[in-house]
């Protein structure tokens, strides 16, 4: 891939070449070069990329192409629309005389739209024939769409329908690829096939659908396509020519629910997205429309044998060290992976002179508690400790509206007990919570009070006649009791080595 981009005093710039067929556009330059307004390498590279495909389309646009002369409009047209609804273009100052000899100030948006007009149609009246009586203006198809764009731009302002909007919309596979990109741009985007899966989507509902506006797409269409999807197999949604030849599976299973439901959630969150940007009326159309997700059992979760332990993350550890000294903190405090993956180091204080992590952010009441470390897990207290709100494990993308870290850390695990073998989905993360429970069980811990701790209702006596509950220091007497004979986990710091880590790639 070319390097678009120069770094400058911390800050990156576009370095583009410009073809010598544009330079006349661009001033006579060379090459373009303007600040991207960002530090993040990953999201600079993005910016220039978009920026370098903005001017290859405009190459092919002078080259005559009709498709990248429609798409360069489109682009022109959005881009005006945006610049009168972000404020960015004022003129200030601007007025008008009143019949009683006063002034009215005249909005500096419609101002600078106004003069933007004139001095457009000026330019393009002077390309026109001075001897043709019926002669008009001669605007080319990107100044129309950038007039168009500013006019309906200032309609929006003012509360009207636009006039021009049906001219210019994009077809959907345009809309999502611009989606799919600034999806891409996010700072700290971890490398995964997640993309690829956005891809294929996409372009699975822009085969369907013959990739008309986005604005055209109704709630019996959203509707339409599921069914679709739930006649469609496994094999077929990942080949075009699968899905061209069979045409669907009308006699046997289709697509699982769970997999349809990703694909409804990708398409939603375009449309969601697409709505300001293009201005789309009415509700989201793929609300409602996917198969209702079943309401998982957690009983039936089942805690994980000693030696499937000593072989998760004694034999064959995970690759990462984060990922094991999760597992071991939940084996040890029952965390939850989206407790223990969002732990920041503010959460690990000391209560009643015992070292606690401070559970605070949680979706019920009982959730809310102070978990004490577990004797076994002197080395979490030797990490190097960070400000009070930056996070434990920092190397678990946050992600979704509450930037979480725990959907990141579920799918490490989940790819790394497969990899050895255990597919059993009633084994998971989560069995660590059934492991510690099974330990206090054994120890004869009443439920109630182990409820406490690993944050479930204490229940009506426990909950109404001591509503303070345990205290710390009696909370750790209780979990120093947890113990797994056999299993023998080793210290972070001794297991992830360099020696230790070369010693298992070698063998």
């Amino acid at each position: 891939m070319p390097n678009y981009i120069k770094l400058r005093k911390r800050t990156y710039y576009a370095n583009i070449p410009i073809p010598a067929e544009l330079r006349g556009r661009y001033g006579g330059r060379v090459k373009l070069e303007h600040s991207l307004k960002t530090s993040d390498v990953k999201v600079a590279r993005a910016a220039a990329a978009a920026l370098a495909e903005r001017i290859k389309l405009e190459k092919q646009a002078v080259k005559g192409s009709r498709d990248a002369k429609d798409a360069l409009a489109r682009l022109r047209y959005i881009d005006a629309q945006r610049e009168v609804l972000s404020g960015a273009l004022r003129l200030d100052g601007v007025s008008i005389p009143l019949p009683d000899g006063r002034e009215a100030e005249v909005d500096p948006v419609e101002a600078a739209v106004e003069a933007i007009v004139d001095e457009t149609l000026d330019a393009a009246w002077g390309r026109a024939d001075p001897h043709d009586p019926y002669a008009e203006p001669e605007l080319t198809a990107e100044e129309r769409a950038r007039l168009d764009g500013l006019i309906d731009g200032v309609r929006l302002r003012q509360g009207a329908e636009p006039l021009s909007r049906g001219l210019y919309d994009p077809p959907f596979s345009e809309t999502a690829g611009e989606w799919l990109r600034e999806w891409q741009r996010q700072p700290g985007r971890r490398p995964a096939n997640t993309a690829r899966q956005y891809a294929a989507t996409i372009a699975m509902f822009s085969e369907w659908w013959g990739d008309k506006p986005l604005r055209l797409l109704t709630s019996a269409d959203a509707a339409a396509y599921v069914s679709h999807l739930s006649k469609l197999t496994a094999g077929q949604a990942r080949s075009r020519k699968a899905r061209v030849v069979s045409g669907g599976n009308e006699d046997g299973p289709g697509l699982a629910p769970a997999t349809i439901r990703r694909h409804v959630g990708r398409l939603k969150a375009i449309w969601k997205w697409a709505k300001p940007r293009l201005s789309l009326s009415g509700n989201n159309p793929w609300e409602d429309v996917a198969p209702p997700k079943r309401k998982r059992d957690t009983k039936s979760y089942l805690p994980w044998t000693i030696d499937e332990l000593r072989k998760l993350l004694v034999e064959r550890p995970p690759k990462r060290r984060d990922l094991y000294e999760l597992a071991c903190l939940a084996l040890y405090t029952g965390l939850r992976i989206s407790e223990a993956a969002n732990l920041t180091w503010g959460q690990v204080r000391k209560a009643d002179g015992v070292w606690v992590l401070a559970i605070e952010d949680t979706k019920t009441e009982a959730g809310i508690r102070d978990v004490p470390l577990h004797s076994a897990l002197g080395w979490f207290l030797r990490k190097p400790r960070g400000a009070d709100n930056e996070p434990v494990f920092p190397g678990f993308n946050p992600e979704g509206p509450g930037k979480s870290r725990g959907d990141d850390a579920s799918r490490l695990f989940g790819a790394h007990k497969r990899a050895l073998g255990f597919n059993e989905r009633r084994k998971c993360f989560h069995s660590f919570r059934k492991n510690i429970t099974e330990r206090m069980e054994h120890e004869q811990v009443p439920a109630d009070t182990w409820a406490r701790i690993i944050g479930h209702e204490p229940g009506f006596t426990y909950g109404v006649y001591s509503p303070h509950g345990l205290t710390a220091r009696k909370k750790l007497q209780i979990i120093n009791k947890v113990k797994y004979p056999g299993l023998g986990l080793p210290d972070p710091d001794e297991l992830y080595s360099s020696e230790a880590v070369a010693g298992r790639q070698a063998a």
